[in-house]
């Protein structure tokens, strides 16, 4: 007897097993929220098994663990709101009967008090009685960044290796996404993102979204003259696209540029040719070259002997020409700038020496050409013979 009834029981929660796998089933299906004026949706549909029938379809948001019904879809006709549905809900979404199994809440709009977890729930009709199945998701909202601001500390202007501060603060979206830095040297890109602080992400109230902060130090040496930062929001809700220039305008969507960096280094100068001395000869035409760097641009003075009553000229280039010998002398190049107040100077010197060359004169009336050459020993030499003749006489 014990064993017929075993038997009997095994065979029934078979029985049980296979109708229930067999009986009605619900699903449902939520779009990812993206804040702001986008469009998502949550999908109730339903199954049943030969010979059960429908009695309603359920719709619910859970909140705070309590229940509030949002609409139903019965056996025949369009869905209904619940009475208790909020009315912000019913104001930004429809509620449609997709197809003859499935209820839609399609959302026109996306609000942070969309990301809660919703229920369906179908009830039917079947050979043991009424009965009820559902399901549940957590429907997730996201949001995209804004364009965040940039500050630079000290400032944009600074002297060489002093350390400017370069932070980066604004709405990251939701989940939060992340800064990426960039340091532009007039075209050249250069990727500093690894170069960056931790990056802090607070909540917004009453947003969802979240708050970011990021920073990053840069040694300004005059290697940095001119450069410009940019910082960037990378967020999944623009895909999987990191590359910085679909910033068309990058001081308007998830991009901000800093300033153009001025960096202030003293005036430092070099000579054109550098040697300490050199030689012209007499007649001759001679250019000196000064080149300078610094910032501000250095001014230029040129100087004979040191002497500053006197400037011989102001352009990176002195040109001599038609040398004499009164212009043997030091050739100086002063360079001067002026930082935070301060005058500072650089100069570089070479001392020219012109020296007596030969003369020609050439082409006579009838074009015949001939040359004479003079020199101090061969007048002297002349001039003995000249008084030796008349001495004689």
């Amino acid at each position: 007897m014990m064993i017929k009834q075993s038997l009997t029981f095994a065979l029934l929660l078979m029985f049980i097993g296979h109708h229930d796998v067999r009986t009605a089933s619900v699903n449902i299906e939520s779009s990812v929220g993206v804040l702001g004026n986008y469009p998502h949706y949550m999908k109730c549909s339903y199954s049943l098994a030969p010979g059960e029938t429908l009695l309603n379809l359920d719709m619910y948001q859970i909140v705070n663990g309590v229940q509030t019904a949002l609409g139903t879809l019965y056996d025949s006709g369009n869905p209904v709101w619940d009475g208790n549905t909020p009315s912000d809900i019913r104001r930004r979404s429809l509620l449609i009967r997709f197809d003859p199994t499935t209820l839609q809440l399609f959302y026109n709009d996306t609000v942070c008090s969309d990301e809660k977890n919703y229920t369906c729930s179908v009830a039917f009709r079947s050979a043991e009685g009424t009965r009820t199945r559902s399901s549940s998701t957590q429907v997730t909202i996201e949001a995209s960044p804004g364009a965040p601001t940039m500050t630079a500390v000290p400032g944009y202007n600074i002297t060489e290796n002093t350390t400017v501060t370069f932070t980066c603060t604004g709405n990251v979206g939701k989940p939060p996404g992340q800064f990426q830095w960039y340091m532009y040297r007039g075209s050249t890109r250069e990727n500093q993102t690894d170069q960056a602080a931790t990056q802090s992400n607070t909540l917004a109230t009453p947003s969802c979204t979240y708050t970011g902060r990021s920073s990053i130090n840069i040694t300004m040496t005059r290697m940095e003259q001119g450069i410009v930062m940019r910082c960037r929001v990378y967020h999944p809700t623009q895909g999987s696209n990191t590359n910085t220039d679909d910033c068309t305008n990058p001081n308007t969507g998830f991009c901000r540029n800093g300033e153009r960096m001025l960096v202030f280094y003293p005036v430092s100068i070099s000579l054109s040719p550098q040697t300490p001395a050199i030689t012209v000869d007499q007649g001759s035409d001679y250019s000196l070259t000064c080149n300078a760097e610094g910032y501000p641009q250095p001014v230029l003075r040129w100087y004979k002997n040191s002497d500053p009553n006197y400037t011989l000229g102001t352009n990176s280039t002195l040109k001599l020409q038609n040398l004499t010998l009164s212009d043997s002398g030091v050739y100086v190049c002063i360079g001067s700038n002026n930082i935070n107040g301060a005058q500072l100077n650089d100069s570089k010197q070479v001392e020219i020496t012109i020296v007596r060359t030969t003369t020609s004169l050439s082409t006579t009336p009838t074009g015949t050409t001939f040359k004479k050459q003079h020199s101090s020993s061969s007048i002297n030499k002349r001039n003995r013979c000249y008084r030796h003749h008349q001495g004689r006489l």
